[in-house]
């Protein structure tokens, strides 16, 4: 993902455009009570981890109560995240295609065997025009009126989600959502990184010894708790469990998968086959090539970086639907496993 909104950032710059971050994004808050009734929707049905015995039917009577459960939660918590998205766009043109990741953390750095859920929803400093298909720079900077749209619009559409999931609204009247820019690669980098962290490692940097956790908050005051058998088998168990097919992350807008082949060759991206290779590889940048001199011969031209050289079809520069392959743009190739 870091290496994809690093292509789009270079894509950009090589067509012209103004663009002067890598990155924006949108924490989308949920208070620690509101957490508490959207985890609890995916709690297993009483006498779910007793010994049924030999009552085969009462296990699976379980079973099928737990599963019910947990769609109910997973369907929750998308539409939790569609709402963190469209309060994204109600603060964008409305002629634009912008692309984003969303993602899901149900509990935070700080003390992890709390649940306490939020969303992140990282936008690409680009967007594509609906009407043209142009693509443009978006806009760094938000008003304290762009602010005020984003805590109503999540205030709202999230007390949906809570009313229909949870029969109830939000314990706070107004939520906040917290906004950065990301200016260098070095940040953007960095924040996808974290956001995008193992689901355990927050517990597990803050074990300082056996049964003992240890964290810092905002304020860099220390805490610190007792951590027993049963409760760190609780914790684990719902990411067994509970957490089973939760969708952590999604990629939208112009890098929603089926979007992604139409998009962002327009970016100096180039989609390569694997030849044989039967399943779908990620996209690896090669870098920035530039336009050296063509073999009209072999049909061919000659891109270098540095001491390194790759050879494009001619082609590729002049079919209608050109793969983004020019002087100066950032090259980036479909590498095969292995």
């Amino acid at each position: 993902m870091a290496t994809t909104f690093e292509g789009i950032y270079d894509g950009a710059r090589a067509l012209g455009l103004p663009v002067d971050h890598h990155m924006s994004g949108f924490w989308f808050t949920i208070p620690k009570e509101d957490s508490a009734a959207l985890h609890a929707l995916s709690d297993p049905p009483e006498g779910y981890y007793d010994d049924q015995g030999e009552d085969p039917q009462a296990r699976k009577e379980l079973e099928k109560e737990y599963t019910r459960l947990r769609k109910d939660y997973r369907r929750a918590l998308s539409a939790m995240v569609k709402a963190a998205q469209a309060a994204v766009l109600s603060v964008l043109p409305e002629d634009v295609l912008p692309g984003g990741l969303s993602i899901i953390h149900t509990h935070g750095s700080e003390d992890p065997l709390t649940p306490h859920y939020h969303v992140i929803v990282l936008i690409a400093p680009v967007a594509f025009e609906k009407a043209s298909g142009r693509c443009r720079t978006l806009r760094r900077w938000r008003s304290e009126d762009d602010l005020d749209t984003l805590r109503l619009e999540w205030t709202k559409r999230f007390n949906r989600v809570m009313h229909k999931a949870c029969k109830r609204y939000s314990t706070g009247e107004m939520l906040n959502v917290h906004v950065e820019y990301k200016g260098s690669q070095g940040r953007a980098r960095h924040t996808i990184n974290y956001e995008l962290r193992a689901p355990l490692k927050d517990l597990m940097d803050g074990m300082i010894r056996p049964g003992v956790y240890r964290w810092r908050d905002k304020a860099k005051k220390r805490h610190e708790r007792t951590v027993d058998v049963a409760e760190a088998r609780r914790f684990l168990l719902e990411f067994q469990d509970r957490r089973c097919g939760l969708n952590r992350y999604r990629q939208w807008g112009f890098l929603a998968p089926r979007a992604k082949g139409k998009r962002l060759p327009a970016l100096g991206f180039q989609r390569v086959e694997d030849g044989d290779q039967g399943e779908a590889g990620d996209w690896v940048a090669l870098g920035t090539f530039a336009l050296n001199w063509a073999d009209l011969e072999r049909g061919v031209a000659i891109m270098r970086q540095f001491a390194r050289s790759i050879e494009v079809p001619l082609a590729a520069f002049f079919v209608d639907d050109p793969v983004g392959v020019s002087a100066g743009h950032s090259l980036w190739q479909r590498i095969p496993d292995g």
